[in-house]
């Protein structure tokens, strides 16, 4: 294992070399650690301990600036994919790749739990998602939404293990009911 700093959260290690980007940021998946060293129940998580992955409807700039402003450690699909292939990555696609590098995706939107193929992307690559109650809001929105819930958030990405789909609103946060497998 490469030398760094080890972090651990959501059942996955994380070796961070001392200068941390996330091009040299690698994540070990460890099902038999449920949580960081010391910490029973993920109570006393850390937004460090999370690193985030941004769909394309939260944008590249209003909101990733809004959360990293905060110290939120994250990715957004231009990022990851270059702004022009990042259009014509598919759902499924990026939501497998995010969920395999150990990250919480944040969407937009609720449909990623109803769509077919998203629902069983997260279901088999057993994520852990984020979505805005109500997709027609503003940026700087969306951004205080995220922002208003980050306790409960980094509560639950560091308890639950996958696949799982939350609700963030004003009012809180709300598991949803994935739409895959059929019931």
């Amino acid at each position: 294992m490469a030398s760094g700093l080890l972090t651990s959260c959501r059942g996955w290690l994380r070796v961070s070399p001392l200068r941390t980007s996330p091009a040299t940021t690698g994540w070990t998946h460890r099902r038999s650690l449920r949580s960081p060293p010391g910490r029973s129940d993920g109570e006393t998580a850390d937004l460090g301990d999370l690193w985030f992955f941004l769909d394309r409807g939260l944008g590249s700039v209003v909101v990733p600036g809004a959360l990293r402003a905060r110290r939120w450690q994250l990715t957004t699909m231009d990022e990851r994919y270059g702004p022009e292939r990042s259009q014509y990555v598919g759902d499924a696609d990026w939501i497998g790749d995010a969920a395999r590098r150990g990250e919480v995706l944040l969407c937009k939107d609720r449909a990623i739990a109803r769509g077919p193929a998203e629902a069983m992307a997260v279901y088999f690559n057993e994520a852990g998602v984020f979505a805005l109650a109500h997709a027609g809001v503003t940026g700087p929105d969306m951004a205080d939404l995220f922002l208003a819930a980050e306790r409960a958030i980094v509560r639950m990405a560091c308890r639950a293990t996958g696949p799982y789909v939350v609700s963030v609103s004003r009012d809180g946060l709300r598991r949803l009911r994935l739409a895959y497998p059929p019931s």
